[in-house]
């Protein structure tokens, strides 16, 4: 995941500076190029205007003369020059003397010479022309040549030079070349800076992004090795404390994490004591609910056994001749022996309530038989303390 991020930053850096370069280079040429060129036509047009006044000053006799040797001398002398292209020679009228021409590529000499003077140059589409005019000229009637001029106002007539524009344009075309090679080698080191920049940014971000990524993976075994006095260098500093203040943190929390194991492994271990003890413990207590529930039925048992012949001699009392009062006490020995016969069952049934078997029975009874039985028990005691107990049943009582 790190080489497309360098990528995409070294490709970003690298187009900012080639555009920059490319901008820069393609400025200054076109600027230098334009300013060459335009140098070059001024220095033409210069130099047209020179060798035109030069050429007049030099051909002022042979043109008054109109001696085609003399012109012919002069413009041989001009044909050294590789950059002229022609010469032509006016007489006063405006007719053509003489018109040499050296090169076939440049501006074309007009052939009627024109009726008006040319002042100073021109460009024109193949080249530049120039024109002066040669002191002296034909007298007129009650005019002197040397001073009033021919019968156009021209003198002695007018020298006209053109020049080429080949050598001009291949001095552009070489200097063009000249920029050209300038701006290659500036743009190959500018790409070669570039490279170099890009490396030296990129890589130390790369590196950060990677330890960043293995950080936020849980990885903190990272290292930053980047070395410098720049930012770059301070965030690889501070990246740098911030994983070992991570890795104490995580040092810190699995000592922690740790700690909390082994008090929750000794807290089990403690539950795990207790809850055997409590299981001990109920168990004991379940041995002994049964023992006290045996006991209880073993002794329900034992007394009933005797409380059954206490019943069977009340009852044999009973159906025999007793006197009144002796009939009453065995009576309440009779009741008093059944009360405790309850008692029992109900110890009995107590037990079966423990052991999940107890069963509900419902019956009738006369309410008034209880209240009365329970009467004759308590009465003997009531009287021996001087206190006599009476109990009776309303007539509404069902």
């Amino acid at each position: 995941m790190i080489r497309p991020i360098q990528a995409r930053l070294g490709t970003k850096l690298r187009i900012l500076t080639i555009g920059v370069t490319l901008l820069l280079v393609g400025a200054v040429g076109t600027v230098s190029v334009v300013r060459f060129k335009s140098f070059g036509q001024e220095r033409l047009l210069h130099k047209a205007e020179t060798l035109a006044k030069m050429t007049a000053e030099t051909s002022t006799f042979a043109l008054y003369t109109k001696s085609e040797i003399e012109l012919r001398r002069i413009a041989q002398g001009l044909r050294a020059d590789p950059e002229i292209a022609f010469v032509q020679f006016i007489d006063p009228a405006g007719a053509v003397v003489m018109t040499r021409t050296f090169l076939g590529d440049g501006p074309s000499p007009s052939t009627d010479g024109g009726a008006e003077p040319i002042a100073g140059a021109r460009s024109g589409p193949d080249g530049v022309e120039a024109s002066a005019k040669v002191s002296g000229g034909s007298p007129l009637k009650g005019s002197d040549p040397l001073t009033d001029g021919g019968a156009l106002g021209l003198g002695a007539g007018v020298v006209r030079v053109g020049l080429t524009r080949d050598l001009a344009d291949a001095d552009v075309r070489q200097y063009m070349a000249v920029v050209g090679a300038m701006a290659l080698l500036a743009l190959v080191i500018g790409l070669t800076l570039s490279n170099w920049v890009t490396t030296r940014l990129t890589a130390p971000i790369a590196e950060l992004a990677t330890a960043t990524h293995r950080v936020a993976a849980g990885h903190l075994d990272v290292s930053i090795a980047v070395k410098s006095d720049d930012e770059l260098g301070e965030l690889a500093t501070d990246f740098t404390t911030m994983v070992e203040r991570l890795r104490g943190s995580r040092r810190d929390l699995e000592e922690s994490h740790r700690e909390l194991e082994s008090r929750v492994e000794a807290r089990t271990r403690e539950l795990a004591l207790a809850t055997e003890g409590a299981h001990e413990l109920a168990r004991r207590a379940d041995e002994a609910n049964q023992a006290k529930s045996q006991f209880l039925a073993n002794m329900s048992h034992e007394i009933r056994t005797p409380m059954n012949g206490v019943l069977g001699m009340a009852q044999l009392l009973l159906t025999g001749p007793l006197p009144d009062a002796q009939r009453r006490q065995a009576q309440t020995i009779m009741v008093s022996a059944e009360a405790l016969l309850g008692v029992i069952n109900d110890i009995l049934d107590f037990s079966k309530v423990e052991a999940g078997r107890l069963e509900l029975e419902e019956l009738e009874f006369e309410i008034a038989e209880v209240l009365a039985d329970a009467s004759e028990v308590v009465v003997p005691k009531a009287h021996a303390k001087g206190i006599e107990l009476a109990a009776g049943v309303g007539s509404e009582v069902p």
